[in-house]
């Protein structure tokens, strides 16, 4: 579940960033503060042991303070900065070509209403259910690579009762016996109406028809990254050895920065009891490995994890809405640049030819729902303080002033 916070950084304002920092939901505060808390009272439960005589004789605290020094001298032999760095580099590498092969099916969703002409029934069935089997393939693999999926369908029962798979489509999935799996097959299913279609002029030519196979082969490439990168993960040995390096660091820590006391002491700085700097240190340090586990498995339950659900759902209904709608457009008129030089300028409030500029109201609408939603987008300052969204058009007569509409 991706926690979103861009619209608090809209502006340069001086809080800005402490409203970022004081955020909890998928915040570092809400990562750590359970081992922190743990960790502290470990060095002060320490500390209490070292410092009071009913534990440890004087010859036993020479030798504690001795071994304090000996870890604090050689802490640095962990490069953890190091190799804390370069475990995320890598990860995020990876993170960032998952969420660009998450599988967006608008672009493919276009081509096909634009191989498959017709607003007849067939025509439609034909457009939907070619959508339908794109979007049953990305689910066949989220369910084996995402936890929020597997919950939402746990079998291919469910898939059913959502009307995403037909009984006769899981009647030919139960036919081919294979021990692999079989996200290929809604996949063949595509190629094998196409070639149909093609084959019956509904498809006009080779060359849609060798595209939109094509195309679907892309969409397929696509998820079949997602399972690579599912089938092999970074080696186990390596986020051994970065895990294991941060937590002994801080273990370690737990000795070699407690305050000696006594003729025994090799520092002269102050005595806080609470090691303020070293619990800065965790934060930061435990903080880099919990950004590291988080990218590393982005298909989990947390409040980083991507959207899997949101984006089924999405490509779902924006392709049966492009397998709709594909032809219906407005009529071509004269619009308010009809023969005239006057464009917006992108760089001040004024027009190029000098004219001033005026704010007028306007807002987006989903009108196909029972009632009108109004959708603030990110424009200027008012969206922070205002339920109304602005833009900056030039001073219009009443006859040109325009709703502006998104379906």
């Amino acid at each position: 579940m991706t926690v979103s916070y861009h619209h608090q950084l809209a502006s340069l304002s001086s809080l800005v960033n402490f409203r970022v920092l004081f955020r909890w939901k998928g915040s570092v505060w809400k990562l750590i503060y359970k081992e922190l808390l743990v960790w502290t009272i470990l060095f002060l439960a320490i500390s209490f042991i070292y410092r009071s005589d009913y534990f440890l004789n004087a010859k036993q605290k020479i030798i504690f303070g001795n071994l304090a020094y000996y870890f604090d001298t050689r802490l640095e032999y962990i490069p953890i900065t190091f190799i804390l760095g370069f475990f995320v580099d890598t990860i995020l590498s990876r993170w960032s070509n998952i969420i660009t092969n998450m599988g967006y099916i608008e672009s493919y969703a276009l081509f096909i209403s634009n191989c498959i002409h017709g607003n007849n029934e067939n025509a439609k069935q034909l457009r939907q259910t070619l959508m339908r089997y794109l979007c049953l393939t990305q689910i066949f693999i989220f369910r084996d690579i995402s936890i929020q999926v597997q919950k939402r369908f746990p079998t291919i029962d469910s898939l059913i009762d959502a009307g995403i798979l037909l009984k006769n489509e899981k009647e030919k999935l139960d036919l081919i016996k294979f021990q692999y799996n079989n996200y290929w097959v809604p996949i063949r299913w595509i190629h094998a109406i196409a070639l149909k279609a093609r084959k019956q002029e509904i498809i006009t030519s080779d060359l849609l028809y060798w595209k939109l196979c094509a195309e679907t082969d892309k969409f397929r490439h696509s998820l079949q990254l997602l399972c690579n990168y599912d089938w092999v993960p970074i080696p186990l040995v390596y986020s051994q050895v970065v895990f294991l390096a941060v937590y002994v660091h801080f273990l370690i820590c737990l000795i070699s920065q407690q305050f000696i006391v006594g003729d025994n002491s090799h520092t002269s700085y102050l005595d806080l009891i609470v090691p303020v700097m070293t619990m800065i240190q965790f934060i930061f340090f435990i903080g880099w490995l919990k950004v590291a586990q988080a990218l590393l498995n982005p298909f989990g339950d947390d409040d980083d994890d991507f959207e899997c659900n949101y984006l089924i759902d999405k490509n779902l209904a924006q392709s049966f809405c492009i397998a709709d709608n594909y032809d219906r457009v407005p009529d071509i008129q004269p619009d308010l640049f009809w023969q005239s030089q006057k464009v917006l300028s992108t760089s001040s409030n004024t027009f190029l030819n000098g004219s001033t500029v005026s704010k007028i109201t306007c807002f987006f609408r989903l009108d196909h729902f029972e009632e009108p939603i109004n959708r603030p987008s990110i424009q200027l300052e008012q969206y922070n303080k205002s339920k109304i969204d602005y833009f900056v058009l030039p001073n219009l007569n009443k006859n040109n002033k325009m709703e502006i509409t998104r379906l």
